[in-house]
């Protein structure tokens, strides 16, 4: 009878760790698709494309659809990526599907802020190929609603110059008008008449094609949880990030205590 010593046994378990740590050729091969996916900035048309090509390849996980159009006519492509809990043919699909919660990315609002959405269309890409090979995945797909706005600002980014990132015109960060679609959408301190005896129309006015269409799109779905990629200083800002004198203050929202744990 052979009996471990603790040397031994710590090697066991350091050789068996490394086993079931070690990526698999395929996940390696996966992995290495959405790395080089990445080694480049992706333009209007290149992203168009690509997630036109990735709705014909999952056809069962993807819809592509657009909210509106930019002030220059691109439009605000939205990618939506679930699978179904149960055969599309069942009584019952409608239903669960209404049960899954509803998430929502939204990235390159600033023009000129572009890793967000990088990383968006990586994460499609990403979710797409590991959809049934990843645990993980496949669980995230099937109890999760997503959906995936690479760029609310197509204009300013095809405006932006690769390089520039601290240029002081900050030439493609605003829209096609030159407005800040950061700063664009209404605030619970701001005194307007859609927020006292106004309607929902009143909040659309005078904003942004891109804004409203956004805003429309959110009132539309039921979104539980949503974030909003920028690029910069390494910040987590959440509602409320401003008071209504507009100086530094914290304004904590109702649901403060979930954002702090989402933060960290």
């Amino acid at each position: 009878m052979h009996i471990n010593t603790p040397s031994t046994s710590c090697l066991l378990f350091f050789s068996l760790s490394f086993i079931f740590c070690e990526r698999s050729p395929l996940q390696v091969e996966k992995d290495s698709a959405v790395d080089n996916l990445l080694k480049n900035y992706h333009h209007y048309d290149e992203l168009e494309q690509l997630l036109n090509t990735w709705t014909k390849q999952y056809p069962k996980l993807t819809q592509l659809f657009s909210v509106g159009k930019s002030t220059n006519n691109s439009e605000l492509f939205v990618m939506r990526l679930t699978s179904p809990m149960i055969p599309d043919n069942s009584d019952e699909h409608d239903e669960v599907q209404l049960l899954k919660p509803k998430f929502k990315w939204v990235a390159n609002m600033h023009g000129d802020e572009v890793i967000g959405r990088e990383l968006m269309i990586g994460l499609i890409y990403y979710l797409l190929l590991n959809s049934n090979s990843d645990s993980r995945v496949n669980r995230l797909l099937s109890t999760t609603d997503i959906y995936i706005m690479p760029s609310m600002n197509p204009d300013g980014f095809e405006l932006s110059t690769e390089g520039l990132c601290d240029d002081p015109s900050y030439i493609g960060r605003e829209n096609l008008l030159h407005v800040d679609l950061n700063r664009d959408f209404p605030s619970p301190y701001q005194t307007l008449k859609a927020m006292l005896n106004g309607t929902i129309g009143d909040l659309f006015y005078g904003r942004q094609r891109e804004t409203i269409a956004v805003m429309k799109w959110i009132l539309k779905e039921n979104f539980v949880l949503s974030a909003n990629l920028h690029g910069g200083s390494v910040v987590a800002s959440y509602p409320y990030d401003e008071s209504a004198s507009h100086q530094p203050k914290y304004s904590a929202s109702p649901d403060d205590a979930l954002f702090r744990f989402l933060a960290r």
